[in-house]
């Protein structure tokens, strides 16, 4: 049997995430769970980040949401406590993940305009992607994205074309 830490500081990132998750704990215990893990983040193996992406907390989402890798925040996207807010973070990134933008254009997310248009409009959206999404567009989205420089050309083109049809 383990032994049960008694510090914080001893504590593994499993072991730290009961902690922020728990609401019996103390909020001055849970900030500094957050902070102690939010350091050893980094340093986490890909399998652990994703297995912590998936723990229904909103600090944890906080932690994760500049991580680089697509599969740990394709598991946020995932996640209960994950809100449009914090996925619009991630997208607004210039570094977003192509796999990302793409796992999160095929997901229920896709059903927030603000996020749909986000993606269409990012330069990382695969552009298969972008341009599938054009489809379930309306016309006064499609025309806004037609006259937007930020917006790839080849998306910006296929707006234009089908605001003339």
């Amino acid at each position: 049997m383990r032994a049960v830490p008694r510090k914080l500081s001893e504590m593994r990132w499993g072991d730290l995430a009961d902690v922020i998750c728990d609401a019996r704990r103390s909020a001055p215990v849970r900030v500094e769970a957050e902070r102690l893990l939010r350091q050893r983040c980094a340093g986490l193996a890909l399998g652990a980040r994703v297995t912590l992406a998936r723990r229904p907390s909103t600090a944890i989402v906080a932690i994760l949401r500049d991580d680089p890798d697509p599969a740990v925040l394709s598991a946020l996207a995932g996640n209960p406590r994950a809100t449009a807010a914090d996925l619009s973070k991630i997208v607004a990134r210039n570094d977003a993940p192509p796999e990302f933008l793409a796992h999160l254009a095929a997901s229920p997310w896709r059903e927030r305009r603000d996020l749909l248009t986000s993606i269409v409009r990012h330069a990382q959206t695969p552009r298969a992607v972008a341009l599938g999404l054009l489809r379930g567009m309306t016309l006064e989205e499609v025309s806004a994205l037609a006259h937007d420089p930020g917006v790839p050309r080849l998306v910006r083109t296929a707006c234009e074309r089908r605001s003339r049809a």
